[in-house]
């Protein structure tokens, strides 16, 4: 299918064979990694090395924890991993609360690397908190804007399509996902209807964020789309 390119598979995992066992599994399924590296135990450089060598262009590495709870690794750790995967062909995936990182990867002038995004877990916050944090956003100039939040209606996910549409009038390249029952329906147009990145877990117990659709149930979904 055409959107397996962007199809990205979430690996919260702590120990490092088994995220090198589920990549190796998945390797021919997914255009996409995308690694949680605070989750990880003994994280060092060569293991990340000999990932980026292995499969350059397909790494996305995140360093939040789910829920926006704090980070293990401290921040001077934390700056060191954004400088050493900003000189690497893959992406980072920063959180715009993530102040200081964000803004030193953007005096590193690496913001081709920056996928920058907006969480809320809890709910989908009113348009006009939105609007002031897409503009905030955009002053760092990432390579793709991310917004991700809670839907609890039908409204919700409407809300958030209007951002897709607005992404999509402007040419700048976007995710947007509703987490939750109601956001599933976000997660298929954004497939069909050019999210940078498809976050699929090959199944819904290893999901990263509440209403992930499987593996096997998108592929069905967009098999039926092209019938």
């Amino acid at each position: 299918m055409p959107y397996t390119s962007r199809y990205c598979l979430p690996i919260i995992k702590r120990s490092k064979p088994e995220v090198l066992d589920i990549i190796v599994k998945n390797q021919d399924k997914y255009g996409y990694f995308e690694f949680w590296l605070d989750y990880i135990e003994e994280l060092d450089r060569d293991f990340l090395n000999n990932l980026l060598e292995q499969y350059p262009g397909k790494l996305v590495f995140t360093l939040r924890r789910q829920d926006s709870t704090k980070p293990r690794m401290d921040n001077h750790r934390l700056l060191g991993l954004v400088d050493f995967l900003s000189k690497k062909d893959c992406l980072v995936d920063l959180d715009i609360t993530q102040a200081e990182a964000v803004k030193f990867i953007f005096k590193l002038k690496k913001q081709d690397k920056l996928i920058l995004s907006f969480h809320d877990y809890l709910r989908t916050p009113e348009d006009e908190y939105l609007d002031k944090i897409v503009d905030k956003m955009r002053n760092f100039k990432p390579s793709i804007l991310k917004i991700s939040t809670m839907t609890k209606s039908p409204q919700d996910a409407l809300r958030l399509m209007k951002y897709k549409r607005n992404f999509l009038e402007s040419g700048e390249k976007h995710i947007v996902l509703g987490m939750g029952e109601y956001g599933k329906i976000t997660r298929v147009f954004g497939a069909l209807w050019e999210n940078e990145l498809i976050y699929i877990p090959v199944d819904e117990s290893e999901s990263s964020a509440p209403g992930q659709i499987s593996l096997k149930e998108m592929n069905a979904i967009l098999e039926r789309t092209h019938r």
